[in-house]
């Protein structure tokens, strides 16, 4: 109702009110009487509100008489304890006494403070007040309102949209992750050992696993390239061995992708290309192989060159020394290639 009754409480009901506040009590019971609000309870709390709550309820409501109950929560905010306030109004009622408490209704949220009420409930039957049923009011506070099968849909299209500035785009494809086959993790050791200095491994589709498919001792950069499948997706993991100035270092390097530069050409070498950008995690995280890695993600062939370029750009203190060919010279176990 737009019309308040003019009913409030006086100042010596405030006072008792703010006095139930500070002390903890459980719930406070007000009336209309003569045209005045009236504290007529208070009871003091013994347990949780959970366990209070149904017998509390039951001293203090009667099955013909309205009222106002403020019953205090064990939640708080920033300015209090959090209370419910309910108004009872039984269908017995008759219209004044219906008309009247929901008249006062707003003055009695005001005066109490409303930043201390956290749930506003008005029942009129004893069926609606029980713990169970305050519980399915909470729940149905927090569930999505109801939607047609066509607004369901709709709401399904949108979440897979994302939006970027004037133009949608679709998700369509988040990753997938293929795991390492058993024969797989002991050669991916001997790599982070030092045994392998090449490990060579491919996605399985049908199988749905990745696996090793070609490991070395010792291989050179220009072997290395006659390893590299010109159109099949591979994973590969390098040790480059180098002398730096009298002594030998070694960098890991991690290449992953298609070797050819048409890929966008063919829908199928696309696709497969999105399973090894996926997949390649596992790569860095089994044992931590590629843990001090340089990634090449390009389809330029390795050579020595090319791996000493990309080893200096993360070493940028020493890049003079590492590119310049008085320095640096490629040490291969290999004697057929260098």
């Amino acid at each position: 109702m737009t019309h308040q009754s003019g009913i409030h409480a006086d100042s010596y009901v405030t006072s008792k009110l703010a006095d139930c506040k500070r002390h903890l009590f459980r719930a406070v019971k007000l009336v209309i009487k003569n045209e005045c609000l009236v504290l007529e309870a208070k009871i003091p709390t013994e347990s949780s509100w959970e366990n209070d709550f149904e017998h509390v309820i039951k001293q203090l409501l009667e099955f013909d008489s309205p009222c106002y109950i403020f019953y205090r929560l064990d939640s708080d905010n920033s300015f209090g304890h959090d209370w419910v306030f309910i108004s009872w109004v039984p269908e017995s009622s008759n219209v004044r006494q219906k008309m009247l408490y929901a008249s006062t209704k707003a003055t009695v949220r005001k005066q109490f403070g409303d930043n201390l009420i956290k749930d506003d409930l008005t029942v009129n039957s004893f069926d609606d007040i029980s713990l169970k049923a305050y519980k399915k009011h909470m729940e149905s506070k927090t569930a999505p309102g109801p939607f047609s099968n066509a607004e369901i849909e709709i709401a399904g299209v949108r979440a897979g949209e994302v939006s970027t500035g004037l133009n949608p785009s679709y998700q369509t494809i988040g990753g997938v992750s293929f795991a390492l086959s058993s024969d797989s993790r002991p050669v991916l050791r001997n790599f982070n050992s030092g045994a392998y200095d090449y490990v060579q491994l491919a996605i399985d589709i049908e199988n749905e696993i990745i696996k090793v498919c070609e490991a070395h001792e010792h291989i050179t950069p220009r072997a290395l390239v006659k390893c590299c499948p010109e159109k099949e997706g591979r994973y590969h993991l390098y040790r480059f061995r180098y002398l730096h100035e009298g002594e030998e270092h070694t960098a890991n390097f991690f290449r992953c992708g298609l070797e050819t530069l048409n890929i966008s050409k063919r829908i199928s070498d696309s696709l497969l290309q999105t399973f090894i950008n996926s997949c390649r995690h596992w790569i860095h995280s089994e044992d931590q192989v590629a843990r001090k890695n340089f990634q090449q993600d390009t389809g330029s062939k390795p050579s020595k060159t090319l791996l000493l370029n990309d080893y200096a750009k993360e070493n940028e203190d020493r890049r003079d020394t590492l590119c310049g060919n008085c320095r640096v010279t490629f040490r291969a176990r290999s004697s057929s290639e260098t």
